[in-house]
């Protein structure tokens, strides 16, 4: 499933497990600017990090740093509360 924002932005995510009370696990990526981040052997919920990462679009764009060259691992996916 691709949830696309706007024409250099969208998230992508591929294999989804439901599992009890509506939590998802999956494999994740998100494109910017036509470069994939892909979280390579991490499954995550998705539930809550679409959550987040939507309701902060604008704080996203807003970003004056190329968010494109941060390497996955120093994004931590362990700090969103499920």
């Amino acid at each position: 499933m691709i949830v696309k924002y706007s024409d250099d932005f969208f998230i992508q995510w591929d294999v989804v497990y439901p599992l009890k009370n509506d939590l998802n696990l999956g494999v994740f990526n998100f494109w910017i600017n036509d470069t994939c981040y892909p979280a390579k052997g991490i499954n995550i919920t998705l539930n809550s990090l679409f959550n987040i990462l939507s309701s902060n679009i604008e704080e996203i764009k807003a970003l004056n740093s190329d968010i494109g060259d941060i390497p996955i691992e120093r994004i931590d996916f362990c700090s969103f509360d499920s």
